[in-house]
């Protein structure tokens, strides 16, 4: 595969099979710079990629997901021509063929810091709707690693996962406290890469950011629990799979709508039949802990018995 630098345009990759070249036109052209400096991608254009290109929608639009704004006809009259399908998801736009892989991201054209941050999360739905289609997930929880092994540590809000994630001790590495992408490689099992917490964008021009094409190969996932004191319990797949089920709607509810019902009702089906195989290859746990005991020795415990 050639590559080529490209100053204009950035290569999201994952791994060999799930690659784009992002590009930038109509006035994204800063926007698309910070996107790829919170992701940390390269710049460059590599041929045989499918390409992804942002364009800012003329109409101001709605703040939220209500009926879409008109479309810029001048801006997609290319898209028009060849009958390119519409897929709304808020604050973006994607418009897509049934051949080909190419995509158009038409963002909401305003100013506000905020709405550019949520566009830039909103903007990852190919990359979900990806790691759905093949056995992986989006998880709600902190990705953290040792010696080359991944760990989430999932839970609901307030659970202590971002305690969990800044308590760790050298040599743990934290790649995430907020959400992770599993994905499936045939024959290599589940790798884990981090991803933003979006969040940290919204008051400022933070320069916070995260190696999304960074991987760590998922060596367990633990559900925490307070209690007095920490302790580890094996969890049951049918659990572990329910729970693996309730974190991956909660990181992907609202990035991964589809035009239609039926196309939405398969990814359903597909996430949860996703957290099933999870939960079959990755040991699932509960970690039981009052968030102020050295509760990664249990972790270290547990991962050198797998």
């Amino acid at each position: 595969m050639s590559r080529h630098l490209d100053n204009r345009s950035f290569v999201l990759q994952l791994d060999e099979q799930r690659a784009w070249n992002l590009t930038g036109t109509n006035g994204t052209e800063a926007w698309l710079e910070e996107f790829a400096a919170v992701l940390r991608l390269p710049a460059g254009n590599w041929d045989g990629l499918p390409k992804m290109t942002f364009i800012r929608g003329r109409a101001a639009g709605p703040l939220g997901s209500n009926p879409p704004w008109p479309p810029d006809v001048s801006e997609l009259k290319v898209v028009a021509e060849e009958r390119w399908e519409p897929n709304h998801q808020g604050l973006v736009r994607f418009w897509s063929r049934h051949e080909g892989h190419d995509l158009v991201c038409e963002l909401l054209n305003s100013h506000v810091r905020q709405v550019a941050i949520l566009t830039m999360a909103q903007a990852l739905r190919p990359v979900y709707e990806t790691a759905v289609r093949s056995q992986g997930l989006p998880l709600h929880g902190a990705l953290v690693a040792r010696d080359g092994q991944g760990v989430l540590i999932a839970g609901a809000s307030g659970a202590g996962k971002t305690t969990c994630f800044r308590r760790l001790p050298a040599p743990w590495k934290g790649l995430s406290d907020d959400e992770v992408l599993v994905l499936h490689r045939a024959g290599r099992g589940y790798f884990a890469h981090p991803l933003p917490t979006w969040s940290c964008h919204f008051a400022s021009q933070s320069k916070q950011s995260w190696d999304l094409t960074e991987r760590v190969s998922l060596a367990a996932v633990f559900f925490l629990q307070q209690a007095p004191c920490v302790e580890v319990l094996p969890m049951g797949r049918a659990r572990a799979a329910a729970k693996i089920n309730t974190s991956a709607r909660e990181a992907s509810f609202w990035r991964l709508r589809a035009p239609e019902p039926r196309e939405n009702e398969s990814l359903s089906t597909a996430v949860f039949d996703n957290a099933c195989h999870i939960a079959q290859a990755v040991p699932v746990y509960t970690l039981r802990l009052d968030l102020r005991g050295a509760f990664w020795e249990e972790i270290e415990r547990v991962l050198g018995h797998l």
